[in-house]
């Protein structure tokens, strides 16, 4: 995955989760706290690899 293409994933990942939790939220009937983490492939971050996820999917 190159670099556009991983900066329009995170792009749309944060807009849905946004619009999922907004959306979740309108009525005030309930809420939801979420933890979550993030990774990104910056050489400083990572090692010879930084293309290939955890699981061993590039």
């Amino acid at each position: 995955m190159n670099e556009r293409n991983k900066m329009t994933f995170r792009t749309g990942f944060l807009v849905g989760l946004l619009a999922l939790m907004l959306s979740g939220c309108s009525n005030g009937e309930s809420s939801m706290e979420v933890t979550a983490t993030a990774y990104t492939s910056t050489p400083g971050e990572t090692d010879s690899t930084p293309s290939l996820a955890a699981w061993g999917i590039l």
